[in-house]
């Protein structure tokens, strides 16, 4: 589904994103971001990571060019709840800093097209 929020377009996909946490003692994560923009991106996680902490990020568009290296910030993380009350993970929303221009063009291009493909989401 494509929403937008503000003046950007988002996407919900699938798309391989390494996380490492910046002063975290070399603390990493492989996960699978749910959304993107051109502003940042929704991924789940196994535990809540505090907002406002500095993330270095590597982002594998489906788009045939090498990954999107930039940072980001914890902007929120919501815990998601099983029936039973337990917490079964965290989305985690993340907001791009220091993104280079053309790394922002890129996620702008990848969202317009697979938005005009309508097809499943996360394919080049």
């Amino acid at each position: 589904m494509d929403r937008k929020r503000g003046k950007f377009e988002r996407l919900d996909t699938t798309i391989p994103v390494e996380v490492f946490l910046r002063g975290g003692g070399g603390e990493s994560y492989s996960v699978m971001c749910e959304n993107i923009g051109g502003k940042g991106l929704r991924f789940p996680l196994h535990k809540a990571i505090e907002a406002n902490t500095r993330l270095e990020l590597i982002i594998h568009l489906p788009d045939n060019l090498p990954p999107l290296r930039t940072q980001g910030k914890v902007s929120w993380a919501k815990a998601k709840k099983m029936a039973d009350g337990e917490v079964a993970f965290f989305e985690m929303g993340v907001e791009f800093l220091e993104l280079k221009f053309q790394d922002r063009d890129r996620i702008h291009q990848y969202v317009y097209r697979r938005a005009q493909q309508g097809g499943p989401t996360g394919q080049p």
